[in-house]
């Protein structure tokens, strides 16, 4: 059967100001760090009902609208009882807890459904609180060495609170010493792993591009940033017209 792949959590269309609680706060990225933690900790094997994404919605539904529907891989449940002016007053810190006890409250409710073994939901949910509900993770296949192994680059993405979703570069010297961090992108509720899809040393500059092979950062004169650890990284970061 087919494993599942991606988890969401989104506000009902039919929630007012589409999905925003109230204006100027944004739902999804309260979520976003939660859900892509909680999926990076699920056991990749793990099969719960043969859809590779299931997405929880929050809020009413119209009535065409089944609160629990399967169809072309993809498995839809509504909350419909979810609270939003609730959650909106709450701290972050208990919006994170709301949102995970939710994942895994609406997983094992499939799960038992489906006669499917519950532990990878509660190790993931496990983990997910033990790391304080951050994580940093590295794309090791952004990673590049400068000519003669003078230095490297690293490539980071990281998923907390305060930012959603960011992704930074570590720069390290020929002895493995960091020696400056550049933040690429400096957050948000997206999902950034195809827009930062590969990257290319060239002319002594660091570039990142996205999945059409398109430039969307750059980081300059890698050979002096990486010989002064005093000077201004951010200011060697060029962002490129698909950045």
């Amino acid at each position: 059967m087919t494993k599942l792949r991606e988890v969401r959590v989104e506000a009902s269309a039919l929630v007012s100001d589409h999905g925003m609680v109230a204006p100027g706060f944004p739902f999804r990225r309260t979520t976003h760090h939660v859900v892509n933690i909680f999926q990076a900790f699920l056991a990749r094997d793990f099969t719960l009902d043969g859809s590779s994404m299931v997405q929880i919605t929050l809020g009413a539904r119209r009535d065409i609208d089944p609160a629990h529907l399967q169809v072309l891989g993809t498995t839809e449940i509504y909350v419909e009882s979810f609270d939003f002016e609730r959650y909106h007053a709450m701290s972050p810190t208990q919006r994170e807890e709301q949102i995970l006890e939710l994942i895994e409250d609406r997983l094992l409710h499939i799960a038992s459904m489906q006669g499917v073994d519950p532990t990878p939901i509660h190790e993931a949910a496990a983990a997910v609180r033990q790391n304080s509900f951050t994580l940093e993770t590295e794309r090791t296949k952004l990673a590049r060495s400068l000519p003669g192994r003078r230095g490297r680059v690293r490539v980071y993405r990281q998923l907390a609170s305060g930012y959603a979703e960011r992704w930074i570069a570590k720069l390290a010297d020929q002895a493995g010493r960091l020696v400056h961090e550049v933040v690429l992108k400096g957050g948000g509720p997206v999902d950034l792993r195809g827009h930062f899809h590969h990257a290319e040393l060239a002319s002594d500059s660091f570039f990142l591009k996205d999945d059409l092979d398109r430039p969307v950062v750059s980081i300059s004169r890698l050979s002096e940033l990486v010989s002064n650890p005093s000077a201004d990284a951010q200011s060697y970061l060029e962002r490129h017209p698909y950045g």
